[in-house]
Protein backbone atom coordinates (compact mmCIF):
# COMPACT_ATOMS: atom_id res chain seq x y z
CA UNK A 1 0.00 0.00 0.00
CA UNK A 2 2.78 2.45 0.96
CA UNK A 3 4.67 1.64 -2.24
CA UNK A 4 1.52 2.28 -4.27
CA UNK A 5 0.99 5.71 -2.68
CA UNK A 6 4.67 6.58 -3.20
CA UNK A 7 4.47 5.53 -6.87
CA UNK A 8 1.34 7.66 -7.31
CA UNK A 9 3.11 10.80 -6.07
CA UNK A 10 6.22 10.05 -8.13
CA UNK A 11 4.04 9.94 -11.25
CA UNK A 12 2.41 13.26 -10.33
CA UNK A 13 5.74 14.94 -9.60
CA UNK A 14 7.12 13.66 -12.88
CA UNK A 15 4.08 14.99 -14.71
CA UNK A 16 4.67 18.49 -13.32
CA UNK A 17 8.33 18.54 -14.29
CA UNK A 18 8.92 21.43 -16.67
CA UNK A 19 5.49 22.89 -15.96
CA UNK A 20 5.80 26.64 -15.33
CA UNK A 21 2.63 26.92 -13.27
CA UNK A 22 0.35 27.90 -11.73
CA UNK A 23 0.51 24.81 -9.55
CA UNK A 24 -2.46 25.20 -7.19
CA UNK A 25 -5.80 26.98 -7.39
CA UNK A 26 -8.36 28.00 -4.77
CA UNK A 27 -11.90 28.69 -5.93
CA UNK A 28 -14.91 29.98 -4.03
CA UNK A 29 -18.42 29.93 -5.45
CA UNK A 30 -21.90 31.04 -4.51
CA UNK A 31 -24.69 28.97 -6.05
CA UNK A 32 -28.21 30.44 -6.45
CA UNK A 33 -30.41 27.36 -6.67
CA UNK A 34 -33.89 26.30 -7.60
CA UNK A 35 -34.69 23.23 -5.54
CA UNK A 36 -36.86 20.18 -6.18
CA UNK A 37 -36.85 17.01 -4.08
CA UNK A 38 -38.90 13.93 -3.26
CA UNK A 39 -38.34 11.14 -0.77
CA UNK A 40 -39.95 8.09 0.73
CA UNK A 41 -38.96 6.52 4.05
CA UNK A 42 -40.92 3.43 4.98
CA UNK A 43 -41.24 0.98 7.85
CA UNK A 44 -42.19 -2.53 6.84
CA UNK A 45 -42.77 -1.42 3.25
CA UNK A 46 -45.29 1.30 4.11
CA UNK A 47 -44.33 4.85 3.24
CA UNK A 48 -45.43 7.87 1.24
CA UNK A 49 -43.86 9.59 -1.75
CA UNK A 50 -43.32 13.06 -0.24
CA UNK A 51 -42.72 16.20 -2.29
CA UNK A 52 -40.56 18.36 -0.04
CA UNK A 53 -41.70 21.63 -1.61
CA UNK A 54 -45.41 20.95 -2.14
CA UNK A 55 -46.04 18.84 0.97
CA UNK A 56 -43.55 20.25 3.49
CA UNK A 57 -43.13 23.84 2.30
CA UNK A 58 -39.36 23.67 1.84
CA UNK A 59 -37.92 26.61 -0.09
CA UNK A 60 -34.94 27.07 -2.39
CA UNK A 61 -31.74 28.24 -0.73
CA UNK A 62 -28.34 29.52 -1.90
CA UNK A 63 -25.02 27.96 -0.91
CA UNK A 64 -21.24 28.41 -1.06
CA UNK A 65 -18.86 25.83 -2.48
CA UNK A 66 -15.11 25.51 -2.07
CA UNK A 67 -12.73 23.95 -4.60
CA UNK A 68 -9.01 23.18 -4.55
CA UNK A 69 -7.09 22.14 -7.67
CA UNK A 70 -3.55 20.83 -8.05
CA UNK A 71 -2.23 21.23 -11.59
CA UNK A 72 -0.20 18.18 -12.67
CA UNK A 73 0.61 19.67 -16.08
CA UNK A 74 -0.65 22.11 -18.70
CA UNK A 75 -3.56 19.82 -19.53
CA UNK A 76 -4.35 18.02 -16.27
CA UNK A 77 -5.30 18.69 -12.68
CA UNK A 78 -6.62 17.00 -9.57
CA UNK A 79 -9.57 18.78 -7.96
CA UNK A 80 -11.24 18.49 -4.56
CA UNK A 81 -14.64 20.15 -4.02
CA UNK A 82 -17.05 20.33 -1.10
CA UNK A 83 -20.41 21.92 -0.41
CA UNK A 84 -22.92 21.61 2.40
CA UNK A 85 -26.55 22.56 1.90
CA UNK A 86 -29.62 22.71 4.12
CA UNK A 87 -33.31 23.18 3.35
CA UNK A 88 -36.07 23.64 5.90
CA UNK A 89 -39.84 23.89 5.95
CA UNK A 90 -42.71 24.70 8.29
CA UNK A 91 -46.04 23.70 6.82
CA UNK A 92 -49.54 22.49 7.70
CA UNK A 93 -50.13 19.31 5.71
CA UNK A 94 -52.79 19.21 3.00
CA UNK A 95 -52.78 15.41 3.07
CA UNK A 96 -51.80 12.54 5.34
CA UNK A 97 -48.25 11.26 4.84
CA UNK A 98 -46.12 8.50 6.33
CA UNK A 99 -42.44 8.82 7.15
CA UNK A 100 -40.31 6.23 8.98
CA UNK A 101 -43.34 4.27 10.10
CA UNK A 102 -45.02 7.33 11.62
CA UNK A 103 -48.26 8.86 10.34
CA UNK A 104 -48.56 12.64 9.97
CA UNK A 105 -52.29 13.39 9.48
CA UNK A 106 -53.64 16.13 7.25
CA UNK A 107 -53.94 19.57 8.97
CA UNK A 108 -50.90 18.78 11.16
CA UNK A 109 -48.05 21.29 11.41
CA UNK A 110 -44.79 19.62 10.36
CA UNK A 111 -41.29 21.04 10.72
CA UNK A 112 -38.82 19.56 8.27
CA UNK A 113 -35.15 19.73 7.38
CA UNK A 114 -33.00 18.25 4.62
CA UNK A 115 -29.22 18.46 5.04
CA UNK A 116 -26.85 17.52 2.23
CA UNK A 117 -23.08 17.09 2.34
CA UNK A 118 -21.46 16.64 -1.07
CA UNK A 119 -17.75 16.02 -1.56
CA UNK A 120 -15.79 14.90 -4.60
CA UNK A 121 -12.26 14.22 -5.78
CA UNK A 122 -11.57 14.21 -9.50
CA UNK A 123 -8.90 14.09 -12.17
CA UNK A 124 -9.31 16.19 -15.31
CA UNK A 125 -7.07 15.32 -18.28
CA UNK A 126 -7.64 17.49 -21.35
CA UNK A 127 -5.42 15.51 -23.69
CA UNK A 128 -6.72 17.34 -26.78
CA UNK A 129 -5.07 20.77 -26.86
CA UNK A 130 -5.47 22.86 -30.01
CA UNK A 131 -2.75 25.55 -29.85
CA UNK A 132 -3.78 26.44 -26.29
CA UNK A 133 -7.14 27.78 -27.45
CA UNK A 134 -9.35 24.70 -27.24
CA UNK A 135 -8.76 22.01 -24.62
CA UNK A 136 -11.03 19.01 -24.16
CA UNK A 137 -10.68 15.71 -22.39
CA UNK A 138 -11.94 13.35 -19.73
CA UNK A 139 -12.99 13.88 -16.14
CA UNK A 140 -13.17 11.11 -13.55
CA UNK A 141 -14.69 11.85 -10.14
CA UNK A 142 -15.26 9.98 -6.90
CA UNK A 143 -18.39 11.50 -5.36
CA UNK A 144 -19.65 11.09 -1.79
CA UNK A 145 -23.08 12.17 -0.53
CA UNK A 146 -24.56 12.28 2.95
CA UNK A 147 -28.25 13.22 3.01
CA UNK A 148 -30.27 13.50 6.22
CA UNK A 149 -34.02 14.16 6.30
CA UNK A 150 -35.90 15.03 9.47
CA UNK A 151 -39.65 15.47 10.04
CA UNK A 152 -41.19 16.50 13.33
CA UNK A 153 -44.75 17.24 14.42
CA UNK A 154 -44.34 19.13 17.74
CA UNK A 155 -48.01 18.94 18.72
CA UNK A 156 -48.00 15.15 18.27
CA UNK A 157 -44.54 14.54 19.83
CA UNK A 158 -43.28 12.85 16.62
CA UNK A 159 -39.70 13.27 15.46
CA UNK A 160 -38.24 10.97 12.79
CA UNK A 161 -34.97 11.10 10.80
CA UNK A 162 -33.44 9.14 7.95
CA UNK A 163 -29.88 9.12 6.58
CA UNK A 164 -28.90 8.28 3.02
CA UNK A 165 -25.21 7.73 2.26
CA UNK A 166 -24.09 7.25 -1.32
CA UNK A 167 -20.64 6.98 -2.90
CA UNK A 168 -19.77 6.22 -6.52
CA UNK A 169 -17.40 7.04 -9.36
CA UNK A 170 -18.59 9.24 -12.22
CA UNK A 171 -17.21 9.90 -15.67
CA UNK A 172 -17.51 12.76 -18.13
CA UNK A 173 -15.90 15.46 -20.26
CA UNK A 174 -14.32 18.86 -19.58
CA UNK A 175 -13.97 21.64 -22.18
CA UNK A 176 -12.14 24.98 -22.09
CA UNK A 177 -12.03 27.58 -24.86
CA UNK A 178 -9.62 30.50 -24.40
CA UNK A 179 -9.86 32.94 -27.33
CA UNK A 180 -6.62 34.74 -28.19
CA UNK A 181 -6.26 38.36 -27.04
CA UNK A 182 -9.59 38.37 -25.13
CA UNK A 183 -8.96 37.65 -21.38
CA UNK A 184 -11.76 35.10 -20.94
CA UNK A 185 -12.12 31.34 -20.66
CA UNK A 186 -15.36 29.63 -21.69
CA UNK A 187 -15.74 26.34 -19.83
CA UNK A 188 -18.13 23.41 -19.64
CA UNK A 189 -18.05 20.05 -17.92
CA UNK A 190 -20.41 17.20 -17.19
CA UNK A 191 -20.03 14.00 -15.18
CA UNK A 192 -22.46 11.29 -14.21
CA UNK A 193 -23.34 7.65 -13.87
CA UNK A 194 -26.34 5.40 -13.40
CA UNK A 195 -26.09 2.82 -10.63
CA UNK A 196 -29.17 0.91 -11.78
CA UNK A 197 -31.59 0.11 -8.97
CA UNK A 198 -29.40 2.03 -6.49
CA UNK A 199 -29.89 5.40 -8.19
CA UNK A 200 -27.91 7.82 -10.33
CA UNK A 201 -25.99 11.10 -10.23
CA UNK A 202 -25.44 13.82 -12.84
CA UNK A 203 -23.55 17.10 -12.39
CA UNK A 204 -23.08 19.56 -15.27
CA UNK A 205 -22.09 23.21 -15.58
CA UNK A 206 -21.07 25.84 -18.12
CA UNK A 207 -19.79 29.38 -17.70
CA UNK A 208 -17.29 32.10 -18.45
CA UNK A 209 -14.18 33.17 -16.53
CA UNK A 210 -12.81 36.70 -16.84
CA UNK A 211 -9.05 36.58 -16.29
CA UNK A 212 -7.71 40.13 -15.76
CA UNK A 213 -4.32 38.75 -14.68
CA UNK A 214 -2.84 35.26 -14.89
CA UNK A 215 -3.37 34.33 -11.25
CA UNK A 216 -6.86 35.75 -10.63
CA UNK A 217 -10.23 35.21 -12.30
CA UNK A 218 -13.90 36.05 -11.79
CA UNK A 219 -16.55 33.69 -13.10
CA UNK A 220 -20.24 33.13 -13.64
CA UNK A 221 -22.28 30.31 -15.10
CA UNK A 222 -25.13 27.83 -14.74
CA UNK A 223 -25.16 24.41 -13.07
CA UNK A 224 -27.47 21.39 -12.95
CA UNK A 225 -27.15 18.73 -10.26
CA UNK A 226 -29.46 15.69 -10.13
CA UNK A 227 -29.17 12.69 -7.80
CA UNK A 228 -31.35 9.77 -6.75
CA UNK A 229 -30.40 7.39 -3.91
CA UNK A 230 -32.36 4.16 -3.39
CA UNK A 231 -32.09 1.99 -0.28
CA UNK A 232 -34.55 -0.90 -0.41
CA UNK A 233 -38.04 0.60 -0.28
CA UNK A 234 -36.66 4.03 0.61
CA UNK A 235 -35.42 6.67 -1.79
CA UNK A 236 -34.34 10.31 -1.91
CA UNK A 237 -34.31 12.38 -5.09
CA UNK A 238 -32.80 15.86 -5.34
CA UNK A 239 -32.44 18.28 -8.23
CA UNK A 240 -30.68 21.64 -7.97
CA UNK A 241 -30.41 24.09 -10.86
CA UNK A 242 -29.36 27.70 -11.11
CA UNK A 243 -26.66 30.28 -11.78
CA UNK A 244 -23.43 30.63 -9.82
CA UNK A 245 -20.75 33.28 -9.36
CA UNK A 246 -17.25 32.86 -8.05
CA UNK A 247 -13.62 33.90 -7.90
CA UNK A 248 -10.35 32.03 -8.25
CA UNK A 249 -6.79 32.65 -7.14
CA UNK A 250 -3.82 30.62 -8.40
CA UNK A 251 -0.22 30.22 -7.24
Amino acid sequence: MKRGVLAFFIVLISATAGFAGPFVEFEGRYWITDFASRLSVSDGGHGADINLKADLGMKSENFPEGRFSWYTGKNSKIRIAYTQESFSGDNVLDRTIEFGGKTYPANTEVLSNLRIKYGRVGWIWQFINIVGIVKVGTEVDAKLFDLKANLSAPHMAINESKNFFFGLPTFGLALDVSPPVVPIDVFAEATGISAGKYGYCYDAEAGVKFVPITFVSIEGGYRIFDIKVVNGNDFAKLRLTGPFVGATIRF
